[in-house]
């Protein structure tokens, strides 16, 4: 039985926006890929990520040329991961195999025809007034004793993609270091290409970059 994934994502720089939504893609393609099935990435302008493809043996198409190739979408699973977008652009993909969406913005937890995947934890008590992956909720939701007895892991990998153009590392670490998260867990950062300012070494606190 064939088996095609389909990630439509985002693969270019814009306002408010870097690489992320693509590098966590490329991650899980690599991974499904391993366990059998075969992996394509639709982009608007792939020239921003052609060399990476290209390492990594990967083909893009863009949206058209999905449409006219030889696409079975009832054996197929598309996987949306893009900065925002909406229902209608879900419309041509109603009878696919499963409909995957990171939702970054909480915006289709109603809706039964499609797996969603919040991005930021997706609990609202663990938020302030914007529901937007922004506000870091992963001190807050670690620092919950409800929940805390929950995780099983303590060792996190906290990764923005590329770049960080909002400077939401320093954020994020002051957030951990303020409630004293990293005395019982250990976070790895991992810097993009793009990431160029230096942090101040904290207990449990682990930078890594082009590894």
């Amino acid at each position: 039985m064939d088996n095609y994934i389909y990630f439509i994502t985002h693969a270019e720089p814009k306002k408010n926006i870097s690489f992320g939504h693509f590098f966590r893609c490329l991650e899980i393609a690599k991974f499904l890929r391993k366990k059998g099935f075969k992996c394509f990435f639709v982009l608007d302008n792939p020239n921003y990520v052609k060399e990476i493809l290209k390492k990594y043996k990967f083909q893009s198409l863009n949206l058209n040329k999905l449409f006219f190739k030889k696409f079975k979408i009832e054996k197929s699973i598309i996987i949306f991961d893009k900065f925002k977008y909406t229902k209608s652009q879900f419309k041509h993909f109603e009878l696919a195999k499963k409909i995957i969406i990171f939702d970054d913005f909480n915006k289709y937890n109603n809706s039964k025809k499609y797996l969603r995947i919040t991005t930021n934890l997706g609990y609202l008590k663990y938020s302030n007034n914007h529901v937007n992956s922004a506000n870091f909720r992963l001190s807050k939701f670690l620092n919950t004793k409800l929940n805390s007895k929950k995780i099983k892991k303590n060792n996190f990998l906290i990764f923005l993609g590329g770049s960080d153009i909002k400077n939401n590392f320093k954020k994020i670490i002051n957030l951990i270091t303020r409630e004293n998260i990293n005395k019982k867990f250990k976070f790895n950062f991992y810097l993009g290409r793009g990431i160029k300012s230096k942090y101040k070494n904290y207990k449990n606190f682990y930078f890594h970059k082009n590894n």
